[in-house]
């Protein structure tokens, strides 16, 4: 699950063109927020 979250980073960052993930944070929508924090529950529930 962890690998499906960071894939998910590395699709907002191309779409944003942004390389710094907390600079991410700054740019992405509500939507896309709670899919992150949705996965990183999920690995972390995994783990």
């Amino acid at each position: 699950m962890r690998t499906e979250r960071n894939k998910y980073i590395k699709r907002l960052m191309e779409k944003y063109s942004i390389y710094d993930e907390r600079e991410l944070h700054n740019k992405i929508t509500h939507e896309e927020y709670n899919k992150l924090i949705e996965l990183e529950l999920n690995s972390a529930r995994e783990a």
